[in-house]
């Protein structure tokens, strides 16, 4: 007699779709079926309603074929529903074989939407208090916990099934993809500048004008430090308006 544990991963086989099952009789093996069946309703809606991009631009047999390799092939680390976006994603990049009809972006776009169901759920909190009106060169900045700082070779964002690029940008897409107060997710196209205060801030919380300032001309040349310093005082305000970071006195 089969030992609970073998039945149970016999099971757990059956309903990845590597074994035709061990059914008792044909009434067990319909009931498997259908099980078997929701299963992969569930966790096919669940990736399709976050890749909803990804998948408007593969054919649906194609779309079909890998979501059902994911689920027999795919050692999932976390227990979590909400997770699975997750790690369909890591069977994309780690696991599926590239295919030659495979978009360039595919990878970039997938990251894409991934991060903002990331963001989207989140259990985190903003701030109570926003920025001062004229935070001045002593105020404390801190980035918001619900932003999250983008750099894609492809202008992700746009893409849909009528604009399908295959060359990279001459220069790379700057995103900011943001939860607001009222909880509405905001992509925002941004610059390098911006970004990089974004990440300089998330790397160092609670620092000051002048610390910002100093991290920045350490990673720039002459040239360009002469173009951009100046603007990072009125970058951070702008930055502060729309709640991305915020600020208090000392």
């Amino acid at each position: 007699m089969k030992s609970f544990q073998h039945t149970q991963l016999a099971f757990t086989e059956y309903l990845r779709g590597n074994t035709s099952g061990d059914s008792a009789n044909d009434k067990k093996s319909r009931q498997e079926e259908i099980y078997r069946d929701l299963i992969y309703k569930n966790i096919s809606q669940c990736i399709s309603d976050v890749f909803q991009t990804t998948k408007s631009i593969i054919p649906e047999s194609e779309w079909e074929a890998m979501i059902r390799e994911f689920i027999k092939i795919h050692p999932s680390h976390t227990p979590y529903f909400l997770e699975i976006c997750q790690e369909f994603l890591a069977y994309f990049v780690n696991t599926r074989k590239l295919q030659p009809t495979d978009y360039p972006f595919i990878i970039e776009l997938m990251h894409f939407e991934w991060i903002q169901l990331a963001i989207d759920i989140a259990d985190l909190s903003l701030p109570e208090t926003t920025c001062i009106p004229e935070p001045a060169e002593s105020s404390l900045w801190n980035a918001s916990p619900f932003v999250v700082g983008l750099t894609y070779s492809y202008p992700v964002h746009i893409i849909d099934k009528d604009y399908l690029p295959i060359e990279q940008t001459a220069q790379p897409t700057y995103l900011l993809v943001h939860r607001k107060r009222n909880d509405d997710l905001e992509i925002l196209e941004t610059d390098g500048l911006s970004l990089r205060i974004i990440q300089l801030l998330q790397a160092h919380e609670k620092i000051n004008y002048s610390q910002i300032f100093q991290l920045l001309a350490e990673e720039l040349d002459n040239h360009t430090k002469e173009i951009l310093l100046p603007r990072v005082l009125s970058v951070l305000r702008t930055l502060a308006q729309d709640e991305l970071i915020f600020c208090n006195q000392t």
